[in-house]
């Protein structure tokens, strides 16, 4: 459930929490008992991915696409010309709601 996200810092040495991020779950907390289940299956929702990626994961999310409306999504992470990336495919009308950039593990790679 993304729109309740919580974030923390842990320090590299020592691995101590040094911060936390609540504002998300603070503002977007509710119950959500009906939360359905992709109609989509998981087969037709890959099928609309670039065939280059590479998926490493897959679950299922629920997030605030670009209307701040909250869809089921499938969430695939995998990589692309070596920059990793996480897509969210709408689990009911397959549209591609979000893609973001985790990383650009060789940035050669990305440019080509």
């Amino acid at each position: 459930v993304y729109p309740e996200k919580l974030m923390v810092r842990i320090a590299l040495d020592d691995g101590d929490v040094v911060g936390l991020l609540a504002a998300d779950y603070l503002q977007e907390h509710k119950p959500r008992n009906n939360i359905a289940a992709p109609a989509m299956t998981i087969e037709k929702a890959r099928e609309t991915l670039n065939p280059e990626l590479k998926v490493s994961n897959h679950d299922i999310a629920l997030i605030k696409n670009e209307l701040e409306k909250e869809v089921i999504c499938h969430e695939f992470s995998g990589r692309i010309n070596g920059t990793r990336y996480r897509i969210y495919i709408n689990g009911v009308t397959g549209i591609e709601e979000k893609v973001e950039v985790i990383d650009q593990a060789d940035p050669s790679a990305a440019r080509g």
